[in-house]
């Protein structure tokens, strides 16, 4: 969920549809449902993130990354390269993390990290990680939710590798950190 001013907003796991909650009133309020998703697909987003008075959501199974303006209460897609991401039905982000006017968007199954521009909706396609680790991946799970931005760098453990990713935020050059020889994840 996240948080502005007295409301939290949150999308459900088991269908389709943005919910709203008045932390006063404890009103809840259904904003409406994802656009081209169907209504009963469950965990169509596993993270999101507000942006001003934007929040982007972060598709798990959901076939694009969803933004909702809060003043306007309109939805916008931005559509995800199928060829570079890998094919829908698989588990595609969780881990989200924002710098500067970008949010950093860590894949789950998908083989590249998405730098997506708050200002413009531009996408960048970061792959250099993955070269850099097929020989240590054990499994095609990548990466969950746990991430961390340290001045503008970012870290991401493996959950199919024993190592650790590093970003630097700027250059979008990758580091990868391998941490032992044993097959184990975090």
């Amino acid at each position: 969920f996240v948080l502005l001013d007295d409301t939290i907003w949150f999308c459900a796991q088991n269908f389709n549809g943005l919910y709203s909650k008045n932390l006063i009133t404890n009103e809840v309020v259904l904003c409406g449902e994802f656009p081209n998703e169907i209504y009963s697909k469950p965990r169509l987003f596993a993270s999101m993130k507000l942006v001003g008075r934007k929040i982007y959501f972060i598709p798990f199974y959901a076939k694009t990354i969803v933004i909702y303006d809060i003043d306007s209460h309109v939805f916008s897609s931005i559509e995800i390269n199928e060829a570079v991401c890998g094919a829908q039905g698989n588990m595609l982000f969780m881990g989200i993390q924002q710098y500067k006017n970008y949010l950093f968007i860590i894949p789950v199954q998908a083989s590249k990290i998405i730098r997506l521009n708050t200002i413009d909706n531009s996408i960048v396609y970061i792959t250099e990680w993955y070269e850099m680790s097929k020989d240590i991946l054990f499994d095609k799970v990548y990466f969950r939710k746990q991430t961390i931005l340290i001045e503008g760098k970012l870290y991401a453990p493996f959950y199919s590798a024993n190592a650790l990713l590093e970003m630097d935020c700027d250059t979008l050059k990758t580091t990868v950190h391998k941490l032992g020889s044993d097959k184990r994840g975090y």
